[in-house]
């Protein structure tokens, strides 16, 4: 077995081994705690407290997630610098900024921060629904006006949104109360979606913040005492509201309990609670929560151990070629990741006529090549299987023979009107009927591929993430067609 990482704050037999986390991000929801000083903590303590948790899992071969701004002192650069020390070759911090976030920063900053944060971070730039866009797409260097507070609501949602498609499980740590800029506050708001997206959650509650009322509402017994305000401040409505969707989860007749992997008892120790004799100093609290994230660690890295020894036989039959795959979780996971990347995508998704964004559409498509591409060109990636087809075999096709093609045609041609005809809407582009003909192409080229992808992932029924209403019935007279999906083997 691999040798522990060094993590102070743990002892070195709750600390998984190196690699016990390989395949899995983390994501992370963290705010400033308003309750620090009633705790009688520091914010010092709580920031440490943070990069302990980013180090562990990096050092056990895991990636984390953050939805946050780039200003200096904020998370992200807390974040990056704790990781410069522990960093593998590929990036391990994935950090996503929402639509007006990347709009208020000068482009030449916003590139100097991508090149500072190197091999870090990677910095991913989202629309208001939360797509990955070309920041640079529709704008100049200048940084774009306030869009309103209902965009900004809007955007923030669809950052949340779309980590909680980046993530394997989410813990929480601190947040405001107050102030905030979404529809809710903001890590209720990510609790909420990584509970209907059925991830495990983790509310470290020892810090207090909003995490402790999130802890309180979901159930979970141990989280400290507060001091109320002085000034007695009235709650936000709109944190009661969301309190109360959090309390409707442990309503429902089939709630269990958090299905994190973690004990009544390993909660509630996550939570904040204090053992027998332990003092309230801010040192002894830091590794009862440590030690709780330690007990996340070890669940889902016997969870990945017990399904990497599971290996699966899948065989696929796609355009023009037969191809079969053992399955063990390294494939599975970057099967899983591909998938979603793309089922959430205008590379799986209808783009009827008279709707969408044609550059937002080839922009999406570039994305999701760079992000195919990138696992094959990283020193990191593992090695081709020693019996069956690799994943990364699938996706060089999909590369190749389809979305390469595609963006060198329409990518230049849609340039070339744009750079022409700045003031004029894509509707008047001669070629806009043609672009969703040959795109509608695609999509069913596509789709067989992807669905394979699901298959390999182990998803029960791939296709049916690919569906909307009326996808099969109702389509345009050169729609989409229904496709003869991969044929999948009996599991051995």
């Amino acid at each position: 077995m691999p040798d522990a990482p060094s993590i102070p704050g743990a002892s070195s037999a709750d600390v998984p081994p190196t690699g016990a986390l390989k395949g899995l991000r983390i994501g992370i929801s963290v705010g400033a705690s308003a309750d620090l000083d009633r705790l009688g903590l520091e914010e010092t303590r709580f920031r440490t407290l943070l990069g302990e948790l980013a180090r562990l899992v990096v050092s056990a071969g895991g990636e984390l997630a953050y939805g946050g701004n780039l200003g200096q002192g904020g998370y992200t650069h807390f974040l990056v610098e704790q990781l410069r020390e522990h960093a593998p070759s590929s990036r391990p911090l994935l950090n996503t900024l929402a639509w007006t976030e990347h709009r208020k920063l000068p482009l030449s900053e916003l590139a100097d921060q991508r090149e500072r944060f190197g091999r870090y971070a990677e910095i991913v730039c989202l629309s208001v629904d939360g797509n990955p866009v070309d920041p640079a797409a529709g704008r100049g260097e200048d940084p774009v006006p306030d869009s309103g507070p209902e965009t900004a609501r809007s955007a923030l949602t669809g950052m949340r949104r779309h980590l909680m498609r980046q993530v394997d499980a989410h813990l929480i740590l601190g947040g405001r109360r107050g102030g905030f800029l979404g529809t809710l506050p903001g890590l209720v708001e990510e609790a909420l979606l990584a509970l209907e997206a059925d991830l495990p959650v983790y509310p470290a509650a020892g810090y207090g913040g909003v995490t402790a009322d999130i802890a309180g509402a979901l159930g979970v017994d141990g989280a400290p005492e507060i001091p109320g305000p002085s000034d007695a401040t009235p709650p936000d409505p709109r944190l009661l509201d969301g309190l109360r969707r959090l309390r409707q989860f442990t309503a429902a007749p089939d709630w269990t309990g958090l299905r994190n992997g973690l004990t009544a008892d390993e909660n509630e120790r996550l939570a904040g609670s204090r053992s027998p004799g332990a003092s309230q100093t801010g040192g002894q609290l830091l590794s009862v929560v440590v030690g709780g994230v330690v007990g996340i660690a070890l669940v889902l890295g016997a969870d990945v151990y017990r399904k990497s020894v599971q290996l699966t036989e899948v065989r696929l039959v796609l355009p023009g070629s037969e191809m079969t795959f053992r399955t063990n979780t390294d494939m599975r996971q970057a099967a899983l990741r591909m998938f979603f990347q793309a089922a959430t995508r205008v590379a799986t998704r209808p783009l009827d006529d008279g709707s969408g964004n044609l550059r937002e559409a080839l922009t999406s498509l570039k994305t999701l090549f760079d992000m195919y591409r990138e696992p094959l060109e990283s020193d990191g990636s593992p090695p081709p299987p020693t019996e069956g087809d690799s994943v990364h075999e699938l996706v060089l096709d999909i590369l190749n023979f389809e979305l390469a093609p595609f963006l060198a045609v329409w990518h230049p041609r849609l340039r070339a009107f744009e750079e022409a005809h700045p003031d004029q809407d894509e509707t008047a582009w001669p070629d806009n009927a043609e672009f969703r003909r040959s795109l509608r192409e695609l999509q069913q080229n596509l789709r067989p591929y992807i669905i394979g992808l699901g298959e390999i992932a182990g998803i029960r029924d791939p296709e049916r993430h690919l569906r909307r209403s009326a996808w099969h019935t109702t389509q345009h007279a050169d729609g989409v067609p229904e496709q003869n999906t991969p044929r999948r083997s009996t599991p051995t």
